[in-house]
């Protein structure tokens, strides 16, 4: 006892005999504590790596540790789809986006184009429009002078 506190002194010496550490030996408290110190080192050893490899065996053939290990894998793979699936449609908002800019500034290119056209067409029709007016004028003029000749 004294051996173990001397080396772990937050071990308290009974609860580790109740616990399972001591629950197979034969050994009562008195027992334990008339032993060597090689012995005690030797003993807590033995236990030790019993406990160990107790603890091995349970981490190696739990079913729920595996269980619980493929569900976090699972997750995590749901995770990363999650976050590819989010990247994707952001790509593909940004693509509608990107070709509803595109439209409308098709259309507005097309607005512009007619508007000129129509521009142009109304320019003419001014001009042919002048034209005809000044030919009317001259024709009307024409005929004023030849009505005037015939007159005289």
């Amino acid at each position: 006892v004294v051996l173990i506190n001397n080396y772990a002194p937050e071990i308290d010496v009974l609860k580790l005999y109740d616990s399972e550490l001591f629950n197979d030996a034969a050994l009562t408290v008195q027992e334990y504590q008339e032993l060597e110190e090689e012995d005690i080192v030797k003993l807590l050893e033995d236990k030790i790596q019993t406990i160990m490899l107790k603890l091995d065996y349970f981490e190696k053939h739990n079913p729920f540790e595996k269980s619980l290990q493929r569900t976090e894998g699972r997750i995590r793979a749901h995770i990363r789809n999650e976050q590819q699936l989010k990247v994707h449609i952001e790509s593909l908002q940004r693509k509608i986006d990107d070709q509803k800019k595109e439209e409308q500034r098709r259309e507005d290119t097309q607005k512009s184009q007619e508007f000129i056209e129509s521009d142009h067409k109304f320019i003419e029709l001014k001009n042919e429009n002048k034209r005809l007016r000044d030919s009317l004028s001259r024709s009307n003029k024409e005929q004023a002078r030849i009505t005037l000749e015939n007159e005289k």
